[in-house]
């Protein structure tokens, strides 16, 4: 490709960058660690990453914080430059052993929160490694907009028995009342949190090595959750700490028909993922696992304890989780005593959170691998830093027929650490993609970028034709208490955004303060740009929008786990083909779309030069 023609590809790229839900303005976070009691903890580093998407303007984020465990709020600001990356740090406290194991904890719920605001949107990622073992986890931080109401989960056993698990409890609209049930233990906990007293968490130790732990949250107003595990692995010595925001489940009520779609498109890399519904469901629910060769089905509770499904018809390859009677929330873990001392946990988002626009994320290491799901016309045309994914270089999971439409699930090394793009070239319908982020040793995978969870229930008609045909009266298996089922809002807007030419990004100037901050990575850095304020910078930030369903928990017992291996036709492979931590105050206006989002036909393309910049800090004497 000539220089001219490449010059023309970036410019399209820089004017079609368009948004994803996990995209945002507003956030709230916390770290999972346990590190040392020590507070300074000498070989945890952690950092914040914040990416920059948009081709025109650069972005203001502030971040606020502590320096010290009992010092004050401190505000610290940057500027990430259009498509490209910025690393923050963050003192290394934020994730060292002060979890008290056992019921709900308050007592240090400022001290765990941090908050971010930028003045446009970006994607934030939350980083946590030992720069000894070099063991960690990377993990995607959702907007505010991404809180929901009922949550679903489980997380792998603990190791050691100095180690935990924990799940923290984020408040995204003021306040919330929050039920938690724990089936494994027998508890069920009700409990207050806000945004003046900053977050709750609970942290538990498995009864047994082998004891996965399945979480049941409801909440009366939206929050969102950050979960994981100090050690994770079978082998004690290389175990390694993991931790992600779990989504919010789709919807919070099972149904006697089969009345919904609700897959997830993946492969199988170890065999093992978490596959769990909605608390309030009394009976078991079918969820199958489909490799388009091999069905099996698993029978699952949302009154008894979850454990990992491990997929009985396939040992490598693509396959989907697939649920018609209850939304299911569904997590991939790594074992890092399968293969190597790295572990992970990440969501497997469904098809109806794939994007179809251009996007962009982040490599922290060489030879990273980019594992993307793809409707047919997305494979086809999509570009990842200039290159055609679905070319000669990738590595070829599988072919899924879902419905009407064929999903493949392709592999791509990404040889250099830094900002990169995923892009289309050529306008087409029915471009739909997920993928996320691993390293080459598994250390730590992420989510990319995604959209809201979201499932569409349909009323099957009586038998009867004819126009005076009724719809069915289905009746949810649940509690009397539990509302119909509405369908979550998406909370976006499709403004494009236009540029003359893609420039090289530059060094920025910084203004220095009185305290430096050192580099939380190994990575080349480049400088960014810091503005320095006596107060928080003002940002905008959205009204959440976001709803989902509320669920009510329950405690009825419901038949034991089975599953049903079931012979399929297989699928052909395709050829290859061309606190008192307050947030900073903010403003802002409340976007909205349908729930379902069209099919954009947005262009994008480019290959950028990776940036990383580093930060400098002010710090604030306020409270």
């Amino acid at each position: 490709m000539n220089s001219k023609l490449s010059l023309v590809w970036l410019v399209i790229l820089g004017s079609a960058v368009a948004s994803s839900d996990s995209e945002g303005t507003d956030f709230v976070f916390s770290f999972v660690r346990n590190a040392d009691p020590n507070p300074n903890v000498p070989n945890q580093v952690l950092s914040i990453t914040v990416l920059n998407g948009g081709s025109t303007n650069s972005c203001n984020l502030t971040v606020t914080y502590r320096e010290t465990f009992e010092g004050p709020v401190s505000y610290k600001s940057v500027m990430v430059a259009p498509l490209s990356a910025v690393d923050i740090p963050i003192p290394s406290f934020y994730g060292f052993a002060y979890a008290t194991v056992g019921g709900v904890q308050n007592q240090f719920l400022a001290h765990e929160t941090l908050y971010a605001q930028s003045s446009c949107p970006v994607t934030v990622l939350a980083n946590n490694y030992d720069n000894q073992t070099l063991q960690g986890e990377t993990f995607t931080v959702f907007p505010k907009t991404f809180g929901g109401y009922a949550f679903s989960f489980s997380l792998p056993p603990v190791m050691m028995m100095e180690q935990y698990q924990q799940v923290t409890f984020l408040p995204t609209q003021g306040s919330a009342n929050v039920n938690l049930r724990i089936p494994e233990i027998q508890a069920s906990h009700q409990f207050a949190i806000n945004d003046i007293n900053g977050t709750s968490y609970i942290a538990l130790k498995s009864s047994t090595k082998s004891q996965s732990i399945t979480y049941h949250i409801t909440s009366d107003a939206p929050i969102q959750i950050v979960a994981g595990v100090t050690c994770s692995g079978a082998i004690i010595n290389s175990c390694d700490h993991i931790c992600y925001m779990p989504q919010y489940i789709a919807s919070a009520e099972c149904y006697y028909d089969n009345v919904m779609r609700d897959d997830h498109v993946t492969e199988l890399l170890d065999n093992q993922l978490y596959a769990d519904i909605s608390g309030s469901c009394q009976s078991a629910q079918t969820v199958i696992l489909n490799n388009g060769n091999a069905a099996q089905e698993n029978s699952v509770s949302g009154q008894q304890p979850s454990e990992p499904l491990v997929f009985d018809g396939s040992t490598a390859g693509a396959f989907y989780v697939e649920a018609t009677t209850a939304a299911v929330h569904v997590s991939k873990y790594f074992d890092g005593s399968v293969r190597a001392i790295g572990s992970y946990i990440t969501t497997v988002p469904s098809i109806s959170q794939m994007i179809s626009s251009s996007s962009y994320f982040y490599t922290r290491d060489p030879n990273s691998v980019m594992t993307i799901s793809c409707s047919r016309m997305a494979c086809s045309t999509i570009y990842m830093d200039g290159t055609l994914v679905f070319g000669t270089n990738f590595t070829y999971h599988g072919k899924l027929n879902i419905g009407s439409e064929s999903y493949y699930v392709l592999a791509q090394t990404v040889v250099d650490p830094g900002f990169h793009t995923l892009s289309f070239r050529e306008e087409a319908a029915n471009k739909q993609y997920a993928y996320y982020i691993r390293s080459a040793d598994n250390r730590y995978a992420y989510t990319g970028q995604i959209n809201v969870p979201n499932v569409n229930i349909t009323i099957p008609p009586t038998t009867t034709p004819g126009p005076t045909t009724t719809a069915k009266t289905v009746i949810p298996i649940t509690q009397s208490t539990v509302k119909p089922m509405t369908t979550a809002k998406v909370v976006t807007t499709d403004k494009p955004i236009t540029q003359a030419t893609a420039k090289p990004m530059t060094t920025a100037k910084v203004v220095t303060t009185s305290k430096p901050i050192t580099q939380a990575t190994a990575k080349p850095m480049t400088t960014a740009k810091v503005v320095t304020t006596d107060k928080p910078i003002t940002t905008q930030s959205p009204k959440s929008t976001t709803s989902a369903n509320k669920g009510s928990p329950a405690t009825s017992p419901s038949a034991a786990t089975t599953k049903n291996i079931i012979t399929t036709s297989p699928s052909k492979a395709p050829p290859a083909s061309s606190s008192t931590i307050a947030p900073p105050p903010s403003s802002g206006t409340t976007k909205t779309v349908p729930t379902t989002k069209p099919n954009t036909t947005t262009i994008k393309t480019t290959v950028p030069t990776n940036h990383l910049s580093t930060t400098t800090e002010h710090k604030s004497s306020s409270v």
